[in-house]
């Protein structure tokens, strides 16, 4: 009977041991199940955040691209305006100009023929050109010392007198009532008016002749 007893006992200890050993390995299973799902939680948590991160970068790049087109657009508008002022301001500056030139190209009818004169900008030529807007003015004039031909203007004009060698083609004022046409050289204090245009040295010699000329002065 008592060995009976004791080997009861035994067998009651090992199950209490077996079930111990059984409830270790359940408590191990089951904090490596929650490691596990902790360690799953804090991948995913981390990348949404870095997803979020992604996201949020893009979207200030996007913005930034837009704001680069918005002022590489802004640009291109300011050249374009400063473009149109440009011309805008050009063209009434070229009319100017040519209206300008104009006004200071005259006719001198000289023997019958007709040449065009190109007055300097002076005192002396707008006061000239100023005479002429009331009507044409001629005047008789003479050969002196086979290199001019000298006639008076029949008024006074400003003097602008300096020390000049004259050239073929010049157009004198002399002691600012005598107007004077070179067609060879000559150096002496005078205002120059102007030249004549688009004629050779050799036609205005065969122009003005070598005897006294009639020559008329008129704005074109």
């Amino acid at each position: 009977m008592y060995k009976k007893i004791m080997i009861g006992c035994i067998m009651l200890g090992i199950f209490a041991v077996a079930g111990c050993e059984n409830r270790q390995q359940n408590g191990q299973e089951q904090t490596t199940q929650q490691i596990t799902q902790n360690m799953e939680t804090v991948s995913q948590e981390s990348t949404a955040m870095q997803q979020e991160s992604v996201n949020a970068f893009e979207a200030e790049t996007e913005v930034t691209s837009a704001e680069v087109m918005s002022t590489e657009v802004t640009k291109v508008e300011t050249q374009e305006e400063v473009q149109a002022t440009q011309s805008i301001s050009k063209e009434p500056t070229q009319e100017v100009v040519q209206q300008g030139e104009n006004d200071m190209v005259i006719d001198i009818t000289i023997n019958g023929t007709t040449l065009q004169a190109e007055l300097i900008d002076n005192s002396s030529s707008r006061a000239l050109i100023e005479h002429l807007s009331g009507g044409d003015v001629t005047l008789y004039m003479e050969d002196y010392s086979n290199f001019e031909k000298v006639g008076s203007l029949g008024f006074s004009l400003p003097r602008n007198d300096s020390y000049y060698t004259t050239h073929s083609g010049d157009i004198i004022l002399y002691q600012g009532n005598q107007l004077t046409f070179y067609y060879d050289t000559n150096s002496w204090n005078f205002t120059k008016l102007g030249e004549f245009r688009n004629v050779s040295d050799a036609q205005l010699r065969s122009i003005l002749g070598t005897g006294d000329v009639t020559a008329t002065l008129s704005l074109r």
